[in-house]
């Protein structure tokens, strides 16, 4: 991800340059503030989190357009500023952390909005600013960076909080 000049760069392993795409824009295939990247099923697909514009894009792993969905706003499949993607591999759900609105929202990879978590507050079910979403390998449990609370929480897939820990001085 290349933020600042609004395109994805795709490399080897090794790092050799394969191939850019991507500009700035409202279009398919641009973006304005490229925040969060993941690969997705058979990593056949890439999953761009433009924060600007309050979208994801499904792309292939070239950078052909698939679909996009999400609009500014806070009801169901709406999104404020997000930040983090994760991806249920065995599911193919894709987990958002909803930053301005202090929730996860839980998307089918086709765009179909399935459920949302959380709320603005400090109590274990809530949020101040979640930054990032993480799944575990065995797709039971996603993990949250609830930044302004200094926590990471841990929840199953269908948002009922698991545990958590705080990181920094308190």
């Amino acid at each position: 991800m290349d933020t600042g000049n609004h395109r994805m760069q795709r490399f080897t392993s090794g790092g050799i340059f394969l191939s850019a795409w991507g500009a700035e824009g409202n279009g398919q295939s641009q973006f304005t503030d490229p925040i969060g990247i993941s690969i997705g099923e058979s990593q056949t697909s890439v999953y761009v989190l433009d924060r600007e514009v309050d979208r994801l894009q499904k792309l292939t792993s070239v950078g052909g357009f698939i679909q996009m969905w999400g609009s500014s706003g806070s009801g169901p499949g709406e999104l404020d500023s997000p930040y983090g993607i994760g991806i249920d591999q065995s599911n193919r759900q894709v987990y958002l952390a909803d930053t301005g609105n202090n929730r996860i929202q839980k998307f089918q990879s086709t765009g179909a909005f399935m459920s949302e978590w959380g709320s603005e507050g400090d109590e274990d079910d809530q949020f101040n600013s979640p930054m990032a979403v993480a799944i575990d390998g065995d797709n039971s449990r996603v993990y949250v960076a609830d930044m302004l609370n200094n926590q990471i929480k841990v929840f199953n897939t269908v948002g009922h909080f698991v545990d958590k820990w705080t990181v920094g001085d308190q």
